[in-house]
């Protein structure tokens, strides 16, 4: 039986193909094969969030037919507060002027009304990691290539950012907290084992700290990191359990390594976010296949007691639904625990780390 389950990446020095997407259509601003910097823009665009509509047939009382030849402007024209919109010779040498009330562009001009889309922000999209431009995604934004390792987390916030890693955890499950946060935390993206207070996040953004990987967190805190402008991605998921064996070692070894939190648009082949830490060299390796089947010796972590978060190595893999300790058959294999043990553990609560 091939037995497809969740798969979860924690691979170390590995070639990256990393997408970099706008949030809406832009512009993007760097070449086909160009090198680009973490904090270098690749493309960007104008976000427009009013819409102005001026009725000037009815305020200039000039028909709309007659309305169109006395318009300086067009659509798709960008315009400045009190630029001329319409110039127009009146009764006895009078003329019917109005200006634009505010910046922004020529929407739409239609039955005597023009629509001015006012101009809110622009958004510009950051690289985040060191690489070089393979591929243009429409005018959304690129693809790059870099060399690094790779985390797949489990969930995070919706806010992305880069800085070196600075690893606090002493061990997986350590507990976080608030005061351990000093001023040498400064631009660094933090790793823990889990935490359970709100201060930390507060204290986090007050420091100037770039964003938090965590193994575990409580979904309160989940809840409130959400409302926080900083980016905090969880690797192992909702509760105490900490961080698995894998991406706590993985962490520890690229310690002081610039690193990049890229959120859910930004996937390589998945749309889960991603830690990716850079490398100093190149390889060939690129990152396996989440689709391939489950195979005997594949190391996976168990997902629900009395084995949660537990590392283990499968030894066997049945064709047929098996008995298990509630008294249910399920389709699963038998694995290895860390002591030693050979226990039969189903498909469903399992995840191959890869």
């Amino acid at each position: 039986m091939h037995a497809i389950i969740r798969t979860t990446i924690v691979a170390p020095l590995i070639r990256l193909r990393v997408r970099r997407v706008l949030p809406i259509a832009g512009e993007v601003i760097t070449g086909i094969g160009q090198t680009v910097t973490p904090m270098q823009t690749v493309a960007r665009a104008t976000q427009y969030t009013r819409y102005r509509i001026l009725p000037l047939s009815d305020l200039l009382q000039i028909p709309p037919a007659e309305l169109a030849n006395a318009l300086m402007v067009h659509a798709g024209d960008r315009v400045k507060q009190g630029m001329m919109l319409v110039d127009k010779k009146g009764f006895l040498g009078r003329r019917q002027q109005y200006q634009s009330p505010l910046d922004g562009e020529v929407y739409e001009i239609r039955n005597g009304r023009l629509i001015l889309r006012q101009m809110s922000e622009i958004i510009e999209l950051r690289a985040l990691v060191a690489g070089r431009v393979v591929e243009h995604i429409a005018s959304d934004g690129v693809v790059l290539e870099t060399f690094g390792s790779l985390i797949q987390a489990a969930w995070s916030t919706d806010d992305e950012d880069a800085g070196l890693l600075k690893v606090m955890a002493s061990a997986p499950d350590s507990l976080f907290f608030p005061e351990q946060i000093t001023t040498e935390a400064n631009s660094a993206i933090l790793a823990v084992g889990w935490f359970d207070q709100l201060k930390v996040l507060e204290r986090a953004r007050d420091m100037g700290v770039r964003g938090i990987i965590t193994g575990s967190l409580p979904a309160h805190i989940g809840r409130m990191a959400s409302l926080i402008d900083l980016p905090v991605f969880v690797t192992d998921g909702i509760g105490s359990q900490g961080m698995s064996a894998p991406v706590f070692e993985l962490l520890q070894a690229a310690d002081g390594r610039r690193t990049a939190l890229l959120g859910k648009k930004s996937g390589v082949r998945t749309d889960r976010p991603q830690i990716v830490i850079q490398a100093d060299k190149k390889t060939t390796t690129d990152p396996r296949s989440a689709a391939e089947p489950l195979a005997v010796g594949q190391v996976v972590r168990l997902l629900r007691q009395p084995y949660l978060n537990q590392m283990a190595t499968v030894t066997h893999l049945y064709n047929l639904a098996q008995l298990t300790a509630s008294g249910v058959k399920a389709h699963g294999a038998d694995v290895r625990l860390e002591n030693g043990k050979v226990v039969f553990v189903p498909y469903a609560n399992m995840e191959a780390i890869i």
